[in-house]
């Protein structure tokens, strides 16, 4: 049964970060967890917070800047997360070098992060921060990246959910994890099946045959599993499948499942971040 009992959501007091509190204020209050919000930055990078801020000199203003930091976290997220049990933490350090080491050190069940990408660039930029981190740690990952177009409610009350698999062994436990938070949530499943976007100009006939093939691979697949979930299996790239079957489903969140970088990985893996990108909800990777 997954558990997030500790969450950990990275500030940097930005308007994103903003519009994701409410939304992580959701996700505590259904799971009952402790929330660490941990703000990180770097004292000798001379352009600040990542992409997200602008040139900062530090230098000897390093302590006013730090009391500064200090005095927005305190009012950080105050009147949504009232009730909740948050701890304030700032470090010194490069944002997802010291978010990856608070989750090993503090056994974290879970990162959520409201991801980066500007104007015309946003369908082709993750931010930095959070493709480091989604690389770099074991927990589950939960992804909000047009975090702009939350109902402050959604992160309590999830009534649909699509799961990109990709029939790879351990899809069985990306499904039964599926499942099992969509019990929690009341919630009802599509399991998802993006079929070769490399055969897309292959013959009627032929392509048919590959997704009625995908489609008996994810019975049996279910089968493992014990569950017997809605399918949607469609000939496509990635992650415009699953975004299309989550408008098409009306999921208010994603799930896939996430390998580490330095491993073979599936389709679904090897294409994390476009996936994110792409999702008109809220993705949680495993």
């Amino acid at each position: 049964m997954l558990s997030f009992h500790k969450i950990r959501f990275p500030i940097d007091f930005s308007d994103r970060c903003t519009q994701t509190a409410a939304y992580v204020a959701g996700i505590a209050r259904k799971f009952n967890s402790h929330v660490t919000l941990l703000h990180s930055f770097d004292a000798y990078d001379p352009f600040g917070y990542g992409a997200a801020s602008g040139t900062e000199i530090y230098g000897p203003q390093i302590s006013m800047l730090w009391q500064h930091r200090e005095a927005a976290m305190a009012e950080f997220g105050s009147a949504v997360l009232e009730g909740i049990a948050v701890d304030r933490v700032i470090q010194d350090g490069e944002p997802s070098e010291t978010t990856a080491q608070y989750v090993r050190e503090h056994s974290i069940n879970l990162v959520v992060m409201p991801t980066y990408g500007y104007g015309e660039f946003r369908r082709m930029l993750l931010g930095s921060v959070t493709s480091k981190v989604l690389h770099k740690v074991d927990c589950p990952v939960w992804a909000t990246a047009h975090c702009e177009g939350l109902d402050n409610r959604c992160g309590q009350c999830i009534s649909r959910i699509v799961c990109g698999v990709d029939l790879q062994t351990d899809s069985v436990d990306i499904v039964r994890a599926a499942w099992e938070l969509a019990e929690q949530y009341g919630a009802d499943v599509r399991l998802v099946h993006a079929v070769g976007s490399d055969m897309l100009c292959g013959e009627a006939p032929f392509q048919r045959f590959l997704v009625d093939t995908a489609a008996e691979k994810l019975a049996s697949l279910q089968n493992a599993a014990d569950t017997h979930l809605d399918t949607w299996v469609k000939q496509g790239y990635v992650a415009q499948v699953i975004r299309e079957a989550a408008a098409d489903y009306g999921a208010r969140l994603a799930i896939i499942g996430r390998g580490r970088a330095k491993k073979l990985l599936g389709a679904l893996r090897t294409n994390v971040n476009e996936i994110i990108r792409e999702s008109p909800c809220p993705v949680l990777s495993l």
